[in-house]
């Protein structure tokens, strides 16, 4: 739960913040709102729920995973944008829109 606090603080100033670099921003909001909601979900997941066989029990740890998943990829976008030229780093990252999952 704390983790989930934690990243919610970060991507909260991280939005408040000004920057030239809007792609790259929008990706790190995407990295720690997934990780937020990744670990609130694994906090409910694992806190709550003592069966694992219930049915809401793997529709919130499917969530978990997909929100893990969207924060992979954002991880991903953000070390192009980091490492690779700009020209490189937009054909990997969409135009630097962001993914279907940020939706």
């Amino acid at each position: 739960l704390g983790l989930a606090i934690e990243n919610t603080i970060f991507a909260v100033l991280l939005a408040r913040q000004t920057t030239t670099n809007y792609a790259r921003r929008r990706w790190w909001l995407l990295f720690f709102t997934s990780l937020a909601l990744a670990a609130l979900l694994g906090f409910v997941s694992h806190g709550f729920f003592v069966d694992k066989t219930v049915l809401l029990h793997r529709q919130v740890w499917g969530a978990t995973l997909l929100s893990l998943g969207c924060m992979a990829l954002a991880a991903a976008a953000v070390t192009a944008s980091l490492l690779l030229n700009a020209r490189t780093a937009t054909r990997i990252t969409w135009g630097g829109d962001l993914p279907a999952c940020a939706l």
